[in-house]
């Protein structure tokens, strides 16, 4: 599993979604749970990271509960 805490851009501009790119290529088949950070504004980073299969946190209920489960899963393979 990686965690991605953000600030993967600059300015969030759609231009700089190769960095998201780069992430998702080098990390392929790895689990990704995401933040967008305070120099991702807009909606284009988050969006692009839901787009790769990244679980994005917005502190909804729903992502938390995602998150419980993943942790869950990890407790359970390492016993």
């Amino acid at each position: 599993m990686l965690i991605d805490l953000g600030d993967d851009t600059s300015n969030g501009a759609s231009w700089e979604t190769f960095s998201l790119n780069s992430l998702a290529s080098e990390f392929k088949g790895f689990d990704v749970v995401s933040v967008a950070g305070n120099h991702d504004t807009g909606d284009t980073v988050a969006d692009q990271m839901r787009d790769k299969g990244f679980t994005v946190l917005d502190g909804s209920r729903s992502t938390s509960a995602a998150c419980a489960s993943w942790a869950a899963a990890i407790r359970a393979a390492r016993a």
